[in-house]
């Protein structure tokens, strides 16, 4: 219903998620037509609550998993919307959608790092890395592009100092320079392949691997 608002209460909230889920697989116009639909999906502004914003952050990367699951499916019929430029719409929309006026100026992958990646909580950082991972799994190339235009995104993400705080974190960071490096061939600067390969080297505990043997001495 386009009378439906914004819901606050955390289980009202999830519950229009999976709904609008639901619908975005079946019909995405019907989602990406309707400025109501979307900010009762993923406008944020309202929102107090780290784990509900983080929930709604990781429901949109389960919602570019989906379109690209499908997308394996359909590709047979050529009148098949493509689910990439599904998931770009979406991703392009996530900052524009948001009440406050400065995100409606940024990008979205600008909005996010500032945000979210620089965020204080962890679950945040989290799901914004997520996000990432899978917007450039189900949009390749064309989401490495729009990820390209934001270099202090990379500075800031590719910084070795900057070792996340739980296990579950790292390896979802982790995970995301994996990405990165799989499709940065022709498309990054041999800098920050070289940088990539450091980070990929010490795993995603951001330590340099040392032998059992060594370790004893």
């Amino acid at each position: 219903s386009e009378e439906m608002g914004v819901t606050r209460q955390e289980s009202d909230r999830l519950a229009v998620i999976h709904a609008l889920s639901s619908i975005l697989l079946a019909s995405p116009e019907d989602i990406l037509q309707s400025p109501v639909l979307r900010q009762c999906w993923w406008n944020l502004s309202q929102i107090s609550s780290p784990k509900l914003q983080a929930a709604i952050l990781i429901s949109i990367a389960h919602a570019f998993q989906s379109l690209r699951q499908q997308q394996s499916q359909l590709e047979e019929n050529p009148a098949t919307m493509d689910r990439s430029s599904v998931a770009l719409r979406i991703y392009t929309f996530l900052a524009q959608d948001q009440d406050d006026s400065s995100s409606s100026s940024q990008s979205t992958t600008e909005w996010l790092f500032q945000k979210y990646a620089k965020s204080p909580m962890v679950e945040l950082r989290t799901a914004t890395y997520g996000l990432w991972t899978q917007l450039l799994q189900t949009t390749n190339s064309s989401g490495m592009t729009l990820l390209l235009a934001n270099p202090e995104w990379w500075d800031y993400l590719l910084d070795a100092d900057r070792r996340e705080t739980t296990t579950e974190a790292r390896q979802v960071k982790f995970e995301l320079f994996e990405e990165l490096h799989r499709q940065g061939s022709g498309l990054l600067a041999p800098a920050l392949v070289k940088k990539l390969d450091q980070l990929l080297a010490l795993g995603p505990h951001g330590r340099t691997p040392q032998r059992f043997d060594v370790a004893l001495e």
